[in-house]
């Protein structure tokens, strides 16, 4: 039935312009239009119409984004370049908050702790799997920065061990130099505050990868699902 739709979709549009368009699939990874949800894969030559004040945004192949804000009638995206099925179905899932997280792109559920505004940053606070970019700098971030205080931070093997004064009204300090970064290292961190050490462990990005889309992706696969999410709705914005 989808396949029907979608031909007949692509025929509609193309009967109205001069040279043949090929229709790609593009992903949803933001939208406030009720007819668009987040994390729905359409087909490019669809046509859209976006009142006033809605706002759509498309992720297609190579990581490319496009936003259509209303008022809009046209094509979701002539000429997207085609993506790869499994690409956008991992982008959807965590757009429209499948897995861990359970809430759509850019929402944030009562009660939930509040999460750094780099998605890079790493919270001290937060136990579990926390992607870093390889070969850029790593940020420590803490969400009550009103006092000063003091962390320590260990390596579980060989990677060394630290003791950070953290000044008042710091929301963020650099990862100590005595410290070494390894992929799959596992740390403990603890601020003086805190009875127990957190147990964080580092999953290195590559840098190889071409957009942060497919950084995106590749994180929510490492466990990195609240940073994944964080980074994709920064690029779709």
């Amino acid at each position: 039935m989808r396949g029907s739709i979608r031909v007949i979709a692509c025929a509609v549009f193309l009967a109205g312009t001069a040279s043949p368009t090929f229709a790609a699939d593009i992903m949803v990874v933001a939208s406030n239009a009720p007819s668009v949800p987040t994390g729905q894969t359409v087909d490019s030559a669809a046509a859209l119409d976006l009142a006033a004040g809605q706002r759509v945004t498309f992720i297609a192949g190579g990581g490319k984004s496009l936003t259509r804000n209303g008022p809009y009638k046209g094509a979701a995206w002539e000429g997207a370049p085609p993506a790869d099925k499994a690409f956008l179905q991992s982008l959807g899932k965590l757009a429209s908050g499948q897995g861990k997280t359970g809430t759509t792109l850019g929402a944030v559920r009562g009660g939930e702790k509040p999460n750094p505004d780099d998605p890079w940053a790493l919270d001290v606070n937060r136990a579990g799997d926390h992607c870093v970019a390889a070969g850029a700098p790593v940020v420590l971030w803490r969400a009550s920065p009103d006092r000063a205080g003091t962390l320590s931070l260990a390596g579980m093997k060989e990677e060394g061990k630290a003791s950070i004064e953290w000044p008042a009204g710091a929301a963020t300090v650099p990862w100590p130099q005595d410290v070494k970064i390894e992929d799959g290292a596992v740390y403990l961190a603890r601020m003086d505050a805190s009875p127990t050490a957190k147990r964080l462990i580092l999953r290195m990005v590559p840098a190889k990868l071409e957009s942060d889309a497919h950084r995106a992706v590749w994180m929510g696969d490492a466990g990195c699902t609240g940073q994944a999410r964080a980074l994709l709705a920064a690029a779709a914005n």
